[in-house]
């Protein structure tokens, strides 16, 4: 079986401007890689929806897996 390629797509304008950090990539980072899945790229966008949409349909030009995360859990 081929190995699947992933990205992290990070929407929060309060994590773009470093006001918290985001350890749910990082989490979903260590949880991609004992599965197997290699990680290429962490993205992290501000909540504007239409460079939210470019920043997804970019992704989905280069790879298996898209994962969308915001800000989860505590700051």
């Amino acid at each position: 079986m081929p190995t699947l390629a992933a990205e992290i797509v990070t929407s929060g304008t309060e994590i773009l401007l470093g006001d918290i950090v985001d350890t749910n990539a990082a989490w979903i980072a260590q949880q991609l890689r004992e599965a197997g899945v290699n990680l290429y790229y962490k993205t992290t966008v501000g909540d504007n929806e239409p460079q939210l949409r470019g920043v997804i349909t970019l992704r989905m030009t280069r790879t298996d897996v898209i994962i969308v995360t915001r800000r989860l859990g505590p700051p």
